[in-house]
C-alpha cells in the first residue's frame, strides 16, 4: 500500500508520517527531496533568481529564495518548474517495490503524485494552531508564517475526492487521537 500524506503548512503531515514510519511504512519525505533538488538544480535557480539566493557556504539560501517566491505566484511557479520534475522522478525511485510506503508531500496533488497512492490522508488543523506551530517549530516571524499560509491557500483535496480514497484527519493537538485515526485510515 502507498499512502499519500498531505495537508497545508503545519497541519500535522510530519506527525502522520512519523506514526506511519513507526508502524512499518517506508516514508518518502518530499520536503527533504526538495532540499536536495535545490542543490541539484542550483544552476537553473541562479539563472532564474540571481545570486541573491546564494548562502555564504555557496548553497541555495532557502529563506532568501522563499522571500522571493512565496509572495508571487509567478515566481513560485518558476521555481516549481525547475525543481518539481526531478523530485517526482526521485519519489518514484524511492518507493519500495514491496511493503507499505507513505509519500509525505504538501504538494501531493499539485505535483501529480496522487496517482501513485492507493489512499491519501489529508491533515487539517485550525489556522491559529498552524500559525503558532510555524512560529515555534520553524522559528519564523508571524509575517513569514502568513506568507507560507497564503501561498498554500488554494491547496485542497476537493477536486480529487472522486478519483482517490481520501481520509481527512483533524489535528488540534491530541496526538493519541490523531495516531488512532491515522492507523484506522490505513487499515485495508
Amino acid at each position: 500500500m502507498v499512502v499519500g500524506v498531505s495537508g497545508k503548512y503545519c497541519a500535522g503531515k510530519n506527525l502522520a508520517a512519523e506514526i506511519l514510519a513507526r508502524n512499518g511504512f517506508r516514508v518518502v519525505d518530499v520536503d527533504a527531496l526538495g532540499h536536495r533538488a535545490l542543490e541539484r538544480e542550483k544552476a537553473g535557480i541562479l539563472a532564474r533568481f540571481g545570486g541573491g539566493v546564494l548562502a555564504e557556504d555557496g548553497g541555495v539560501d532557502r529563506r532568501a529564495l522563499g522571500r522571493l517566491v512565496f509572495g508571487s505566484a509567478r515566481e513560485l511557479a518558476a521555481l516549481e518548474a525547475i525543481v518539481h520534475p526531478g523530485m517526482v522522478e526521485e519519489v518514484k525511485r524511492e518507493l519500495p517495490s514491496e511493503g507499505d510506503a507513505a509519500i509525505n508531500a504538501a504538494l501531493l496533488f499539485k505535483m501529480g503524485l496522487h496517482p501513485l497512492c492507493g489512499r491519501i490522508i489529508w491533515m487539517k488543523a485550525p489556522l491559529i494552531q498552524r500559525i503558532r506551530r510555524g512560529i515555534l517549530r520553524d522559528k519564523l516571524t508571524f509575517a513569514q508564517v502568513l506568507r507560507l499560509v497564503w501561498a498554500q491557500r488554494k491547496l485542497s483535496p476537493q477536486p480529487f475526492l472522486k478519483t482517490v480514497d481520501i481520509r481527512i484527519i483533524r489535528n488540534s493537538g491530541e496526538v493519541d487521537r490523531v495516531e488512532a485515526e491515522v492507523l484506522e485510515a490505513v487499515k485495508d
